[in-house]
């Protein structure tokens, strides 16, 4: 994973949820997040991602019966292991 975060420099730290299975393939997952934030992101010159890394933090919520676009995000949340 490349990284372009200069000595020195100011950064801005954004949080960034996703929604995944609960019973997710972490491993499969992290891969999956690598790739779309390095080959697609911090490795283009052009890119405003600096660098990134998994914040280690893992809830699980439960979607309505039907739910709307973001809902998922604001309901009761329960604290899961963290990834590997």
């Amino acid at each position: 994973m490349a990284h372009r975060v200069q000595s020195g420099q100011k950064v801005r730290i954004i949080g960034l949820e996703l929604a995944v299975p609960a019973d997710v393939d972490t491993g499969q997952l992290a891969d999956e997040i690598s790739v779309l934030l390095s080959e697609n992101a911090v490795d283009r010159a052009d890119s405003q991602i600096l660098d990134w890394r998994y914040t280690r933090q893992d809830w699980e919520a439960q979607a309505a019966a039907d739910p709307e676009e973001g809902e998922v995000f604001h309901r009761p949340r329960w604290p899961v292991e963290h990834f590997a």
